[in-house]
């Protein structure tokens, strides 16, 4: 079977996201001897590039003309392009369109009123224009999914969870048929040996406050760094909003954090014992698998259904209601104080990650190739 994916750039392992599910994606199908190719709109080592400043229906053909020559059976689209869709395109060549985020983005214009700084107004704009332009995305999104209840170009929209899937299908009234949930796959890439972890509470992704609320980071620290002077927090990663995060940290003359800056993970997650993530919504969280695969144990707020598909509230993490920063510093503070609670965690959390091994992820996409 020839399978061929669209990302905007060749996915590599090294960055987040749809590019790393993407990379891990294309090995393992040709580790089971599928025929990949990669169909880019820009960068290099694509098997193809689709040319740029031409019309829609110049896209198309290009598109159409590849999958022609190369006699592709499936395209995956990983991010809803529109000219995917357009008539041009040969109807017997089956198309799957990926949607990787939150159905509907949650607390935008909270994070909009809190990135707003008179100390650092230029860091402001920045941040408010980044949270924009994801209301941008989520909108496109949104126009996407009534575009396809009219037009229905699309063989199958696959979803992270089915909850979004029930939820979009309901909204816009989507075939039951059209419609399919596949979570992300673990990579083998995330499995460790050893976890020789430390007294440290661990975040990893990118300093945005939207949507990954990390402004909330110093609040739950302060809660919890007093009454436990003998732990850290280290926070992996970087992004826009870093200054201003910086700023809250000085401001609440917070002690005992450590920021990386982009840095490899891994090494964290393993010398870590508490992984948080405050974030205002995620369309998955690949990271909760990376770090409980490490017996990292994750505590989450309630705002995503995905998660509830990850964690099992009080068995391998937490899960606390929605912006509760008190009841979340308060299910840090019980693993923090009862090590054998959190080791018995630490032990399934492992185990459930092997529910999203990549030989189960594979079974069923390879399910779905076969349905359509």
């Amino acid at each position: 079977m020839n399978i061929c994916f669209y990302t905007h750039a060749m996915p590599v392992p090294t960055i987040g996201g749809v590019e790393r599910v993407t990379f891990n994606l294309c090995r393992a199908f040709r580790d089971r001897g599928m025929n990949v190719f990669n169909l880019c709109s820009r960068g290099k080592d694509a098997d193809a590039l689709i040319p740029q400043n031409v019309s829609d229906e110049e896209k198309s053909a290009f598109v159409n003309r590849f999958l022609h020559d190369n006699k592709i059976a499936i395209l995956i689209d990983q991010y809803g392009e529109s000219y995917l869709t357009h008539p041009a395109i040969d109807r017997n060549i089956r198309l799957i369109r990926c949607f990787h985020t939150h159905p509907y983005q949650k607390h935008l214009t909270r994070s909009l009123l809190e990135v707003v700084s008179f100390h650092n107004p230029g860091y402001s704009l920045q941040s408010i224009a980044f949270a924009l332009n994801g209301l941008r995305r989520s909108m496109r999104t949104r126009k996407s999914y009534a575009n396809l209840r009219d037009k229905w170009a699309v063989d199958k929209l696959v979803f992270l969870c089915d909850e979004y899937a029930r939820e979009i299908g309901l909204r816009y009234n989507i075939p039951d048929k059209l419609l399919a949930a596949i979570p992300n796959a673990a990579g083998d890439e995330i499995y460790s040996g050893e976890h020789n972890a430390s007294k440290t509470i661990m975040w990893c992704g990118r300093m945005a406050q939207n949507p990954k609320n990390i402004f909330a980071l110093p609040r739950i620290w302060r809660r919890l760094s007093q009454s436990h002077p003998d732990w850290q927090l280290v926070l992996v990663g970087d992004g826009i909003d870093r200054p201003l995060l910086e700023r809250r940290i000085k401001k609440y003359k917070l002690q005992r954090i450590t920021i990386t800056g982009n840095a490899n993970p891994f090494p964290y997650y393993s010398t870590s014992r508490i992984f948080i993530f405050p974030s205002y919504s995620e369309g998955f969280g690949m990271v909760l698998l990376e770090a409980m695969a490490h017996g990292c144990v994750p505590v989450v707020f309630d705002n995503s259904a995905a998660f509830h598909d990850i964690i099992e509230h009080e068995v391998n993490g937490m899960i606390v209601p929605d912006l509760d920063e008190k009841a979340f510093a308060e299910a840090c503070s019980r693993m923090m104080d009862n090590e054998n609670l959190r080791l018995q965690m630490a032990e399934e959390a492992k185990k459930k990650v092997a529910d999203f091994s990549m030989d189960n992820i594979c079974k069923r996409w390879i399910n779905l190739f076969n349905t359509i």
